[in-house]
């Protein structure tokens, strides 16, 4: 699998201690383009922070993910310049990064592209920023991503964040809000999986977004989307929606809400009985 280029991106930069980064590694194409990832990692803390990366392989699950550990002093931004062997394990592999800290983190990545002996300034890329793992979806939780056009080829990114297997319904909705086709699929331990929509939904036309829904494990996930020009290669980014719950399933503020007004009603009970 190679890395998709993309043009630009709609996630807001947002700082957390465990981040995922949905696309990076290196990699090299038959007409000897090679796809590189440049990383850039921000303590916000004026305090030293303990940073683990981890590799998620694409296409496998990664109950033990390779880690690379480096410690950030207050406010120091650490930038590496072509995440290779020492993150990846290998010269060439391409799945997801994981980015703990025991302080808020910063994280982008620079996904580029370039021929084998072209300086760096014929590169084209863009930025992925890190995702936070707070806004994962499970078990019956829904988000939607848009971006989907027959007129393009369309990547869907999704990287299991817990630990915990999770089968998802993916479903391809068109302009009107109706589904068009829908297909369950799996994501073991930690596993990073990228699906080409056209080929996932062979002979379905006029679909808009994508929709992702949580319906049997304990596992999260994570996604994204990129729409790919066939001919140049150039792509958009687009981030998962927030996440819609099942109505069964209640925030806390909901169930302290609820909590409120049935104490209401016992007392002024107890008090029509005195």
């Amino acid at each position: 699998m190679l890395i998709v280029l993309i043009a630009t991106s709609a996630h807001a930069i947002t700082s957390a201690r465990d981040l995922f980064v949905p696309i990076a590694g290196r990699a090299i194409a038959a007409d000897r383009r090679g796809f590189f990832t440049t990383l850039w990692i921000t303590n916000e803390s004026p305090r030293a922070a303990d940073v683990t990366i981890a590799f998620l392989a694409s296409g496998q699950p990664n109950p033990s993910p390779r880690t690379f550990a480096l410690q950030l002093a207050g406010n120091e931004t650490r930038v590496i310049d072509d995440v290779g062997e020492e993150i990846l394990g290998v010269p060439r592999a391409t799945g997801a990064l994981r980015v703990t800290s025991n302080r808020e983190l910063v994280v982008q990545a620079r996904v580029y592209g370039l021929h084998v002996g072209e300086p760096l300034s014929r590169s084209t890329g863009t930025l992925w920023e890190a995702i936070p793992a707070s806004i994962a979806i499970g078990n019956g939780e829904t988000t939607s991503l848009q971006g989907v056009d027959d007129k393009f080829r369309y990547k869907l990114y999704a990287i299991e964040t817990t630990g915990h297997p999770l089968t998802v319904a993916i479903a391809l909705i068109d302009r009107h809000g109706s589904k068009l086709a829908q297909k369950q699929l799996y994501l073991g331990v930690h596993e990073h999986r990228a699906w080409d929509i056209a080929q996932e939904f062979a002979n379905v036309r006029g679909g808009a977004l994508v929709r992702i829904r949580g319906v049997n494990g304990s596992g999260r996930i994570i996604a994204g989307g990129a729409q790919i020009t066939t001919e140049s290669q150039d792509a958009a980014a687009f981030e998962m929606l927030p996440a819609r719950e099942a109505r069964h399933r209640f925030a806390t503020a909901e169930i302290v809400a609820w909590g409120a007004v049935a104490f209401a009603i016992g007392t002024a009970a107890l008090r029509g009985r005195g």
